[in-house]
């Protein structure tokens, strides 16, 4: 079941928190929950003091995440459908040593770029004294982690009311894809579809396996390579960018030169040219 207009008719935007909340909690969409604060004392946590408070159900969440992925579907894939073109020209005839390790190169720009620098997570192994073994948690942990916490932010934004009410001009319009939290919310999606990819292919994760194949299977890439003709679709893509973004990307082909020429001078890009790389080529194509 989908919640995409389920409360068509309602003048959601007029009403205020609470009775709205009222609203969203009688239709199944919230669900009051006790918040007890961290600080709260283990003999004062029940019975709760304060009153329960409404929350959107994962249900509400998931479906909301999956309209998202649904509408801007085209802005999220185009960059990954470029980015592999180019990264498979780019390791065309390189050993598998070499290629994982170019691979890796990209995984770790990419990543920097969209984990959240506010918190780090970390294990710590050893009792020994002083020796101790410091051990980071695996970066698609901590995407997969910060992709839950931005689904949440989703439903807890202003886009909740438009969704509910089924208005489907306004996810449609540029308004919407320049918007927060939409804005970040295809920002994170387009460079977590290739970081997702890039460690099936290459197991930098502990917990990526052969086969799996969640995001490109079969069906999804011949529906997906029916309505994106690659070769025609980057020609689009540089016509429809070309005022918006002219200024940025004659000042990065300037200074930085291309992939492949690149490659006629050493085997890998340096990190900070894969970084102007993916800026030209992968986060300037949002249309």
């Amino acid at each position: 079941m989908s919640y995409f207009g389920l409360l068509k008719g309602y003048p959601l935007g007029d009403m205020e928190k609470g009775e709205r909340n009222r609203l969203f909690v009688a239709e199944g969409l919230f669900q009051n929950i006790y918040v007890v604060s961290l600080k709260t004392g283990l003999n004062q946590v029940y019975p709760p003091k304060d009153p329960p408070v409404p929350r959107p159900t994962k249900v509400l969440i998931d479906d909301l995440h999956k309209f998202l992925l649904k509408t801007f579907e085209h802005t999220i894939y185009t960059p990954f459908y470029e980015f592999f073109v180019e990264f498979n020209d780019e390791v065309f005839g390189m050993d598998k040593a070499t290629e994982r390790e170019a691979a890796l190169k990209y995984f770790k720009v990419l990543a920097d770029h969209i984990i959240t620098k506010v918190i780090r997570i970390f294990h710590v192994h050893g009792d020994n004294g002083d020796i101790k073994r410091v051990k980071n948690l695996p970066k698609m942990d901590l995407l997969q982690g910060q992709r839950e916490a931005l689904k949440s932010n989703l439903t807890n934004s202003p886009i909740l009311l438009p969704y509910l009410e089924g208005n489907s001009a306004y996810f449609n319009s540029n308004e919407a894809k320049l918007a927060e939290p939409i804005r970040s919310f295809l920002e994170f999606e387009m460079v977590y579809k290739i970081l997702l990819n890039l460690d099936d292919m290459y197991g930098f994760s502990s917990k990526a396996q052969k086969g799996n194949k969640a995001l490109v299977n079969d069906d999804k890439s011949d529906s997906l390579g029916q309505k994106h003709n690659v070769t025609r679709q980057r020609e689009d893509i540089k016509t429809e960018e070309t005022e918006r973004t002219s200024s940025t990307k004659s000042d990065l082909t300037e200074r930085t030169p291309s992939p492949k020429k690149n490659l006629n001078e050493r085997t890998l890009l340096s990190e900070e040219e894969a970084l102007r790389y993916l800026i030209e080529n992968v986060f300037s194509k949002k249309d």
